[in-house]
């Protein structure tokens, strides 16, 4: 370094590590002086300076600010426009997923929501998963309720059990946090009193917990290629495989089956309308769809809350008469009263409604169910389960093609809520999505990959 002839520029640092301001010591020496920071980017850096004025103007573009640095740049290039940096998904060369990878619905639901958070937590694994309170109490709640139906069902025994559990699975409660899960045991006990309770109404044949139902998907996608400089798409078959864990499933007397989810967490219900326009809340259907592989005649598919408030502080002491309607099962069903009376023989060919599903009315008159607001029907034909199988079936292979095809582009849904889909994503501060990128009608499809995968 000192060798060389000619310096006309050296760079330092301003400070040193504890903040405090140093003089370099080739000022003196060489008789150096110092330059505005700016001037000195272009005219020794430019292409840095470049880097710099896009940034600029990506800031001012993206989030409204208007830096000083912005104008001595447009002054320093005479207002000459530099395109910024753009986020818009382009591909990804030589692309390759591994074969026979396994999906479930949280992976397929999580690319649907949006493909490049997909990409972020499923391929570059940036994300790790952290237990919260809500993640762990989920854990132990449906550890409890795998025993709900077991003839020496003990409660306080479960409870036990639950937390040697937890240790073991290095899920443990912090002290801070078995203190307000002394609040949420007692919310549960209410909740296993309502399941014991519909046990009483129910003609079990057979039950199963956290049971794992696997299917071979057959599918092909396209993969892009070069062949003396032209550009081909080679049609590749493949399988993969479709893993459901379904939390319950009950078989009543006559051999009908009922599929049951156990939630701790918010859940909005479930929409006939949302499932076939927007592909949401395809959990069910997509055990559905799994239960028909293996040939089980499914009559209903529910949800059920554990908790009696996901918003509030539930008051164990005196809860009211709504908070136990949360308790009831959510979810469709068939219009078969005598299989749903093995269910529930609460409205066992009686006028009334369920006490335990929400939903379930039963008319005498008609000898059938009533299915109440159209659009919000709870009560279903098998002409409906049989379209929530092929959605699920469309969906299932949709997905997977396109994940082998790499086609994670910045697409995140929105859908009946005014705030930003991305508020709680833990990638927004590496995809720099734009308003325009949000998909709020879900009309992104096999087709309109045209741009990145012309061979449709």
């Amino acid at each position: 370094f000192c060798s060389i002839d000619s310096i006309n520029f050296i760079g330092f640092h301003a400070k040193d590590n504890s903040g405090k301001k140093v003089e370099n010591f080739y000022f003196s020496e060489l008789n150096f002086k110092k330059a505005c920071k700016t001037q000195i980017f272009f005219e020794y850096f430019k292409n840095l300076s470049e880097i710099f004025y896009r940034s600029s103007i990506d800031k001012f573009t993206r989030q409204g600010v208007k830096s000083e640095e912005l104008e001595l740049y447009k002054g320093l290039f005479n207002n000459q426009v530099i395109e910024g940096f753009s986020s818009e998904f382009s591909g990804i060369e030589n692309f390759k997923v591994k074969d026979d990878l396994t999906y479930s619905y949280s992976a397929l639901s999580k690319f649907h929501n949006c493909p490049f958070s997909y990409y972020c937590d499923y391929m570059l694994k940036l994300n790790r998963f952290e237990d919260s309170f809500g993640s762990k109490l989920g854990s132990f709640a449906h550890k409890i309720f795998e025993h709900i139906y077991d003839d020496d069902f003990d409660f306080d025994t479960e409870v036990k059990n639950a937390l040697i559990y937890m240790d073991k699975n290095n899920e443990s409660f912090t002290e801070k946090e078995k203190i307000i899960l002394r609040r949420s045991i007692e919310e549960l006990k209410t909740s296993v009193a309502f399941a014991l309770k519909h046990k009483n109404y129910l003609s079990i044949k057979s039950t199963m917990s956290e049971k794992k139902y696997f299917k071979e998907i057959d599918f092909h996608y396209y993969a892009k290629s070069e062949e003396n400089g032209e550009v081909i798409f080679d049609k590749i078959e493949s399988k993969s495989t479709f893993l459901g864990q379904i939390d319950r499933v009950i078989t009543t007397s006559d051999d009908s089956v009922f599929l049951i989810d156990y939630k701790t967490g918010y859940f909005e219900g479930l929409s006939k309308t949302d499932i076939e326009k927007y592909h949401l809340g395809m959990q069910l259907p997509m055990y559905l769809y799994l239960a028909d592989a293996q040939n089980l005649n499914v009559k209903g598919m529910f949800i059920s809350r554990l908790l009696l408030d996901n918003n509030n502080f539930y008051n164990f002491y005196a809860p009211t008469q709504k908070k136990l309607e949360n308790l009831k099962f959510i979810g469709v069903f068939l219009n078969d009263p005598s299989s749903l009376s093995l269910f529930d023989s609460s409205v066992n060919g009686e006028e009334g409604t369920s006490e335990f599903v929400i939903g379930l009315k039963y008319v005498k008159d008609r000898k059938s169910f009533s299915k109440g607001q159209s659009g919000k029907n709870k009560v279903l034909e098998a002409s409906d389960f049989n379209n929530f199988i092929k959605i699920s079936d469309e969906f299932i292979k949709d997905s997977i093609e396109k994940i082998n095809e790499g086609d994670f582009r910045i697409a995140p849904f929105k859908e009946k809520s005014q705030y930003s889909p991305c508020r709680f994503c833990q990638n927004k501060d590496i995809c720099l999505f734009k308003d325009g990128d949000i998909n709020e009608t879900n009309s992104w499809s096999r087709k309109s990959s045209q741009k990145y995968w012309e061979c449709y």
